[in-house]
């Protein structure tokens, strides 16, 4: 999911056209982030939120509706996998998850005192894991910071093609949003359990 959110954001910041070879990769990456895991719609709608502020904050009126073709590119591939998924799942008789009417229905118990001990324990244990930073001996440590090195290369290569192409607003544009998201992903998994 990492991944295919990074190059979602990769490919809008680093191209600006409309042309089928610069649309096709950003439809493709947000068809298939979609599809790997249930969440990543909820995903490829946040990038679509740093998107519009990068059009809205940081472009002029006459490059704008370029970048609308691009988010609509990007919210087509989102919602055609999704739709797809959906229809595949009807027509085998699978029944969908319903994460997010049980994730509303453990909020409402858990603001109301209701919900049972382990609830809270787990938010506890959570909010302590996001929170803290293991022995750099612990496996899942070793493949965090490298999955954030990557993450970090990446980003560093966009803020730099941003910032030598002039373009610093964007960067504080992408740096600030992403704060965002990331908050609200991280409320949103939390939900989830």
């Amino acid at each position: 999911l990492g991944l295919g959110l990074a190059n979602l954001f990769y490919y809008y910041f680093t191209t600006d056209g409309t042309a089928p070879s610069e649309l096709i990769p950003l439809f493709a990456t947000a068809f298939l982030l979609t599809l790997i895991k249930e969440i990543g719609i909820a995903l490829a709608v946040l990038a679509i939120f740093v998107f519009a502020c990068d059009l809205w904050l940081c472009r002029s009126k006459t490059r704008r509706s370029a970048g609308l073709i691009r988010l609509a590119a990007v919210l087509a591939g989102a919602l055609l996998a999704f739709a797809s998924w959906q229809l595949f799942q009807t027509l085998s008789g699978v029944a969908g998850s319903g994460l997010g009417n049980n994730a509303w229905i453990g909020i409402q118990k858990l603001f109301a005192g209701s919900a049972p001990q382990y609830q809270y324990d787990v938010i506890k244990s959570y909010i302590l894991r996001l929170l803290a930073y293991d022995s750099p001996s612990s496996f899942t440590t070793i493949v965090s910071m490298v999955s954030m090195s990557v993450l970090l290369l990446i980003f560093g290569f966009v803020g730099s093609k941003l910032f030598f192409e002039g373009n610093a607003k964007r960067i504080w544009v992408l740096i600030g949003s992403l704060f965002f998201i990331y908050i609200i992903y991280a409320v949103a998994l939390l939900g989830m359990y």
